[in-house]
């Protein structure tokens, strides 16, 4: 009997969750959205469509490789970051076998399936060709409607759905090769309006619609499709008119759903549309920071759906860096988080702003910001202040919590000898040096005094006395980085003067005098950087050194005479840089060059920065990147952190675990690494994409 009593309570019990749940939904829609104008986001010209006739692109994605496709009207576009390919319609075998491109979609494998007027091709990489998967040549003067593909589904690794123009839903079961025709619905009508889709949501009921096609649910038990609600006179609950441009889902219960008269969001429960814009509407996309992007006749979207708050991005004649296109017909994000978008004009792509990212730069007449945006080194003052130099108005001194400003200049303090600031390295007592750019010598800054000391090695010759960086041995003693002058010296830092000289034991006395920058590994050997000598070891211990330049000693790995950082990481390998990246490898006493996975035209790389996690953040000639050297992947963030760099004005510190800043020949950049994300990276095969997206 007790049992009994309990399978009657639950019966009860769980209609009334369902309901409850039923409920919860209704309540957690979306509020309406308020739209607001946003004139100053920049667009760029996707130029490669000026030179090749796609025609109206109707889908863009980005295959596993990195490629970039585009559907177009007159064949399939391939971008791999520097070269542009179309393919066209040919009766070859292993050619495409239809221009006309509707649909583009990766499999499980990131196999790329292609839907066309020809009907659907699969593409294999490897041997660069198309495996005819349905259909029949066609060379699209008129198309065939049994086998013009508008939509296609890939379902798991086992089916693939696909619409024709004549209305049938088809289906593919990949294992067997085999295709059944299911059911039929009315035709696409005017045919030359490209939009057409077919999904499955995210409760596994499939959806299909398109011009002149009604939202169409279909049953896969019975074979037979149910119209959803549509009403000329658009009564609540109802969709306007026949048609269908997207059919978007993102969670269980809800389907949005796109056409000429506006976009509507379906709570299937209740068999409800809600409207929430009029107007022609042809693509919808959720991007990775969970933001929905809308595509319309007048421009496209930007949604945070929690709040309402919509920005809106229009096309302006009289802005070259505006949105290309009224008509946004396809929108797409790829992995770096930009945002492609095709439009009656081409295509633009778009940057969002990341968050995580807070910029200062010197704003004329506001003294609450930098001297100068041309920062030059950066090294810690205490717990929450930043020593700053820059090239040309000596020192700053940043509070980190409230982003006020300290300047220390030569025209207000007599004990500074500079502007011109090249160099910044605190010694282990806190004493902080600072390398001057004038000739005329160095400065430092005892712990606890507010007054700079100034010494000259040869006050007769400003020829002699440029600084570009400092190093500290174990006993305290600062080895002086010359540009030229005495080459490499030492500085007894207790007894305030110079000491020996050292030049005589490198290499080339002459040549390894040009210093860039210099770094004492912790098992006492002094490496040194230099801008004819490449790479040089000074082993403090022996009093010998050794050169890594092959001009100099062949073995040693480097080619390159101009190297700008040395480093070591967590680990203690020690990493070089110039035009390339190396790792020193201590086994074979040599360094080699890392493959990075793409060719540069030109790239320099001015300092190295690791992380604890085996990362190195690189200062570069083309913006800032990252290397991962257990997986050899390049991540380019230039796109997201706008700060440029030189030789001279290249500047990191690890201010904590999450915040890295950075100076460079435009101001300051302080960065939340983790929320900058980690998604441009590719194989090693294929890196292309990674300088220019």
């Amino acid at each position: 009997m007790r049992f009994v009593n309990l399978l009657i309570f639950l019966l009860f019990l769980f209609p009334s969750i369902d309901g409850h749940a039923k409920a919860q939904l209704a309540d957690s829609l979306p509020p309406q959205w308020k739209v607001q104008q946003d004139v100053f986001a920049r667009f760029s010209d996707f130029d490669f469509l000026k030179e090749h006739d796609l025609g109206a692109i109707s889908d863009i994605v980005q295959d596993r490789t990195g490629f970039i496709w585009l559907a177009g009207e007159k064949g399939l576009g391939r971008f791999d970051g520097y070269e542009f390919r179309v393919y066209r319609a040919d009766s070859s075998l292993g050619s495409l076998h239809g221009s006309l491109i509707s649909s583009l979609k990766l499999d499980e494998k990131g196999k790329l399936w292609i839907g066309h007027s020809g009907g659907i091709s699969k593409y294999d990489e490897r041997q660069d060709r198309f495996n005819k998967i349905y259909g029949f040549y066609s060379n699209d003067n008129s198309l065939i409607d049994s086998i013009y593909v508008r939509a296609l589904y890939l379902d798991g690794d086992s089916l693939v759905w696909f619409e024709t123009a004549d209305g049938w839903l088809s289906q593919y079961k990949r294992m067997p090769e085999k295709i059944e025709r299911l059911q039929i619905h009315q035709a696409v009508s005017q045919p030359y309006y490209r939009y057409h889709d077919l999904i499955k949501d995210l409760d596994g009921d499939l959806f299909v619609g398109g011009r002149g096609i009604p939202p169409l649910r279909y049953d896969e038990q019975l074979n037979r499709f149910q119209q959803l609600e549509i009403d000329p006179d658009e009564a609540p609950g109802t969709k306007r008119e026949r048609d269908v441009s997207f059919l978007f889902a993102d969670k269980p219960g809800l389907l949005w759903v796109g056409g000429l008269e506006g976009v509507y969001l379906y709570e299937k429960e209740r068999q409800y549309f809600h409207k929430y814009r009029a107007g022609t509407v042809y693509d919808m996309i959720k991007s990775r920071d969970g933001s929905y992007w809308l595509g319309t006749g007048n421009g496209v979207f930007k949604i945070h759906l929690q709040s309402g708050k919509v920005t809106h991005y229009r096309l302006n004649n009289n802005d070259p860096e505006s949105l290309g296109g009224e008509r946004i017909y396809d929108v797409f994000e790829d992995r770096s988080g930009r945002i492609w978008l095709a439009h009656e004009n081409g295509v633009s792509t778009h940057q969002p702003v990341k968050t995580g990212i807070k910029y200062l730069f010197h704003i004329p007449g506001l003294d609450h910001t930098p001297a100068s945006s041309r920062i030059t080194s950066l090294e810690r003052k205490s717990e929450i202040e930043l020593w700053i130099g820059t090239a040309d108005e000596g020192l700053d001194v940043l509070d980190i919590n409230t982003f006020r400003f300290k300047h220390y200049n030569p025209k207000d303090r007599t004990d500074m000898l500079s502007p011109h600031i090249r160099a910044l390295k605190k010694h282990p007592d806190g004493t902080l040096y600072i390398g001057y750019w004038s000739g005329i010598g160095f400065g430092r800054l005892p712990k606890g005094s507010s007054r700079f000391e100034n010494f000259s090695y040869d006050p007769a010759s400003f020829k002699r006395d440029w600084y570009n960086d400092f190093e500290f041995d174990q006993q305290g003693n600062v080895y002086l980085g010359f540009w030229g002058g005495p080459g490499l010296t030492i500085f007894e830092h207790n007894k305030a003067r110079f000491g020996r000289e050292l030049t005589t034991q490198l290499p080339d006395p002459y040549a390894d005098r040009l210093m860039t920058s210099l770094f004492m590994a912790q098992d006492g050997k002094l490496w040194i950087t230099t801008t004819q000598s490449g790479l040089i070891c000074y082993d403090i211990k022996k009093d010998s050194s050794k050169s890594y330049f092959e001009r100099k000693r062949k073995g040693g790995g480097i080619s390159e005479e101009i190297l700008h950082d040395v480093v070591a990481d967590s680990d203690e390998n020690i990493w070089a840089a110039g035009s390339n990246l190396y790792l020193y490898d201590l086994q074979e006493d040599h360094f080699i060059k890392q493959d990075l996975g793409i060719e540069f035209d030109f790239l320099e790389i001015y300092r190295i920065h690791p992380t604890k996690d085996r990362k190195l953040w690189l200062l570069t000639s083309a913006g800032l990147m990252r290397y991962d050297p257990d997986a050899g992947w390049l991540t380019d963030f230039s796109v997201h952190v706008k700060l440029s760099f030189k030789p001279s004005q290249a500047a990191v510190i690890q201010w904590d675990e999450d915040l890295l800043i950075l100076g460079g020949s435009n101001g300051l950049a302080l960065l939340e690494t983790e929320k900058l994300g980690y998604r441009r990276y590719f194989s090693e095969m294929f890196n292309t994409l990674d300088v220019f997206i």
